[in-house]
């Protein structure tokens, strides 16, 4: 498969991820902050997978890096958004 598919393929998933995490938030299962963080490594994600799908990355080969860029430091907030969670959970 050639890589604009891979990156439909990504995008598509990013897509779904980004519903589903947004169905979590309105149930009230993750925090605002969690949601927040989440979405920043799911919006480097669709930013990645566009990147692909669109050829943007013969034009310029250094563009995964930005896209690899938002993707962790999404996780990194993501991290710090669960450990704040799970601190405030314990007080409570």
């Amino acid at each position: 498969m050639t890589t604009s598919v891979w990156g439909i393929i990504l995008t598509v998933a990013a897509l779904i991820a980004v519903v589903l995490h947004t169905r979590r938030w309105r149930a009230q299962r993750v925090t605002a902050l969690q949601f927040g963080a989440g979405m920043v490594a799911r919006a480097g994600f669709v930013l990645l997978g566009l990147m692909y799908a669109l050829h943007y990355v013969e034009r310029w080969p250094r563009a995964p890096v930005v896209g690899l860029a938002i993707v962790g430091v999404g996780i990194v907030l993501n991290l710090l958004a669960g450990i704040l969670a799970g601190i405030q959970r314990s007080r409570s």
